[in-house]
């Protein structure tokens, strides 16, 4: 209990900071502050869904291990209170600036047009469980905007969505949604077929002094007891994911 008190400490040092960059950089912002965008005004949203299928066919060979993927919750710390379980898993390709090498070994075609994204820092496959609710509840830094690509959407599309503040969006495969997660946003798969995306965090246009306070708080998460413990958290379950790989290649071969 001592040590999750402190880890707490630890977080809610940080809040008061991010208040103070989500205000700048929201100030300096060269696109609004709007819930949801158009995908046209990022010209590389188009180029990335030129390659969806390529993208979700990596995504489905993961899959295949996904008792050894882990949960939201298992690998950023102070999420458990949205996520149950095992319900939301997550595949980092990238992990706020870090290149997860293995991960892109695996993925090789998805990670890179992923990096071919301007101000790309995170990308992940995400997948959801068939009937799951995420509750309300907001991201980490209003310096990054989110971009999800459909890669495997449940035939009853209508079922499966994203509330942002007051805006709903639907998946579509090889389709590209924008939102800003510092917005109230609720998440539905009301269906019994599981949901698949790319899930990529990028960095908002933003004028300086935005960009470089942006650029600060990230480079200092990064290095901080949160980047750190994250960090150490996902290379246990990497561990785990090579052992499943090793284990359906001893099965195959017997």
């Amino acid at each position: 209990m001592a040590g999750a008190d402190k880890k707490n400490r630890k977080y809610k040092l940080v809040r008061p900071v991010r208040r103070w960059v989500n205000r700048v950089i929201q100030r300096n912002s060269l696109v609004g502050d709007e819930p949801s965008y158009d995908p046209d005004i990022f010209p590389w949203t188009r180029e990335l869904e030129t390659h969806w299928e390529a993208i979700r066919d990596e995504a489905m060979a993961v899959w295949q291990h996904n008792s050894a993927i882990p949960s939201f919750a298992d690998v950023v710390p102070g999420t458990s209170k949205i996520v149950y379980e095992d319900t939301w898993r997550t595949f980092f390709l990238y992990n706020y600036g870090h290149r997860v090498e293995e991960n892109c070994r695996r993925a090789p075609a998805t990670a890179k047009a992923v990096e071919q994204i301007p101000g790309m820092t995170l990308a992940m496959f995400s997948f959801l469980d068939p009937q799951l609710h995420i509750p309300r509840h907001r991201g980490v830094s209003k310096y990054y905007l989110t971009c999800h690509l459909g890669l495997k959407v449940p035939a009853e599309r209508e079922k499966c969505r994203i509330e942002v503040r007051d805006r709903t969006l639907y998946w579509k495969e090889g389709k590209t949604i924008v939102f800003d997660d510092m917005h109230e946003h609720e998440v539905w798969n009301d269906t019994d077929e599981h949901r698949a995306v790319l899930l990529i965090q990028f960095a908002r246009p933003t004028a300086w002094p935005g960009r470089l306070v942006g650029e600060g708080f990230r480079a200092a998460l990064s290095l901080s007891p949160i980047g750190r413990d994250v960090r150490h958290r996902f290379k246990k379950w990497e561990d785990k994911y090579a052992r499943s790989e090793n284990e359906a290649g001893s099965g195959a071969q017997n």
